[in-house]
């Protein structure tokens, strides 16, 4: 195909990653310019990672090739890892701080591990919980006390808030 066709397409670039039995062979072959413009695509992103036998490789070719990855990105390469933390690392503090807060209550409601992804995603994207969602997460610990202290304070006292809207929105008497 590559030899015959003038000029690839994306759509023919993601097929012929997706279905390479030696996926760094054929990169070499299309060049980084082809992949690179394929995975601006995010479909051809979310596909690769989720369709991928070997997600982590996957992950790390879509890493090594897409010179700017957006918040979705992130997203799926995370929440599909094997190894969350290799990918993690990978991807950098730089990466992962690009997630919206809809992406960070994503991951933490899909983890497995919630404490390993508390983790992954540091302080600065933890903060970006609502409060619904640090409810849920306490209310479902095990030990509620090592999952407050991995929450940090700033979402304890959102949970304050929380806790005390509800029971003045659900009073008899509101005075």
């Amino acid at each position: 195909i590559i030899n015959h066709k003038k000029e690839l397409t994306d759509d023919n670039v993601y097929r012929l990653l997706r279905y390479a039995t030696n996926k760094e062979e054929i990169i070499k072959t299309l060049g980084p310019e082809n992949i690179s413009k394929m995975l601006y695509d995010i479909r051809h992103v979310y596909n690769l990672i989720q369709e991928s036998k070997n997600k982590d490789e996957m992950a790390n070719i879509i890493i090594n090739h897409k010179k700017e990855l957006t918040n979705n990105d992130v997203y799926n390469l995370i929440d599909y890892a094997t190894n969350k933390y290799e990918i993690a690392k990978t991807l950098g503090s730089e990466n992962i701080n690009k997630l919206t807060n809809d992406n960070v209550d994503r991951l933490t409601i899909s983890a497995k591990n919630k404490y390993e992804i508390i983790n992954i995603l540091g302080p600065e994207n933890i903060n970006k919980l609502t409060a619904e969602r640090v409810r849920d997460l306490l209310s479902s610990a095990t030990n509620k006390d090592e999952m407050a202290k991995a929450l940090g304070s700033e979402n304890i006292n959102k949970l304050i808030y929380f806790t005390v809207r509800d029971l003045l929105s659900s009073a008899t008497n509101k005075d």
